[in-house]
Order: structure tokens, then C-alpha cells, then sequence
């Protein structure tokens, strides 16, 4: 897995908390991979995102390295058993989302198809485009949000313009 420049067409924006917390994932060896409104905005559609969303490996050792990292924040209340399929913390303002798994797609196929970017000399993973619209369209359909389909429409759109 080489670690691509960030473009000028990329949109990442991420604030210094949020790349702190995934300079200490990362430190700590999580496995994961960045989902949700920030990995539409790298894959080129600018909209805002109010939260960090993450996919992580929810085997246990991933499990236990992710509460480590995030321990380093104040999330001291986390443990093994609080994390669920979708836990929201916030850190110091900042709302992260820790996804152990979403609609469609395994941690296992994600993580080998993501994208990694360097960015301020961190090598942060996005999920791939083509997951990323899979999901949307998935989720989107599921729960009828239209925050998802039109995301599936806009990524398209951008698609179709390469």
C-alpha cells in the first residue's frame, strides 16, 4: 500500500484535533479506514460534514489499540464492551463516529481497496470510490436518507465528468 500526495482537486479538510486523533490511530496501529462526508469530500464533491467518521476492524487486538489511542483524549469510559456498531465520542468539540461495521461491505474489502493520501505527512486512509458509492447507495435506499442518495448522485455525476 503506497501513500499517494494529496491533489489540489482533493478536498480533505480536517481540522488539527481530528488529525491528531488519527496520527495516534495510526501510532497505535488501528486498523481503520475514514467513511461518511469526509471521504466525499476527498473523492471530490465539497459538502459539509459535522462528524469524522471511521471504519475500524473490531477484532479484539484492533479493538483494544483503538480505545489505547483514543484513551489519549479522554476517552477513558470506552471499553471493550461499550463499543457497538456505531459509537459517537466527541473530542475536545470534535464528533467522531467509530463504525465496527457498515451496510454492504466488510472491514476486510474496504481496507484493501482504500486509498491512502498523505496529508501534512500523516498517510491517512480513505475508503475507495467504489465502496464509498456502494455504501451510500446502500445506505441511502435502506434508510431513505436524503443525504446518501444524493451524495450516490453527485459522486456519479463526477464520475461520468472524468
Amino acid at each position: 500500500m503506497g501513500c499517494l500526495s494529496a491533489d489540489e482537486k482533493s478536498m480533505i479538510n480536517l481540522n488539527r484535533v481530528e488529525l491528531d486523533v488519527l496520527r495516534k490511530l495510526l501510532e497505535k496501529r488501528v486498523k481503520f479506514v475514514i467513511i461518511g462526508g469526509r471521504a466525499v469530500n476527498f473523492h471530490g464533491i465539497f459538502r459539509g460534514a459535522p462528524d469524522l467518521d471511521l471504519f475500524y476492524s473490531k477484532g479484539r487486538d484492533n479493538s483494544l489499540c483503538l480505545l489505547d489511542a483514543l484513551r489519549q483524549f479522554g476517552g477513558d469510559n470506552l471499553t471493550p464492551d461499550s463499543l457497538s456498531a456505531i459509537v459517537q465520542i466527541n473530542i475536545y468539540g470534535n464528533p467522531i463516529q467509530l463504525h465496527s461495521e457498515i451496510d454492504g461491505i466488510s472491514f476486510t474489502d474496504v481496507y484493501a481497496q482504500a486509498v491512502f493520501v498523505v496529508l501534512e505527512g500523516v498517510c491517512l486512509p480513505f475508503i475507495s470510490y467504489a465502496h464509498l458509492l456502494e455504501n451510500k447507495r446502500i445506505v441511502g435506499l435502506k434508510s431513505g436518507r436524503n443525504k446518501d442518495l444524493d451524495d450516490v448522485l453527485e459522486l456519479s455525476e463526477l464520475d461520468r465528468e472524468k
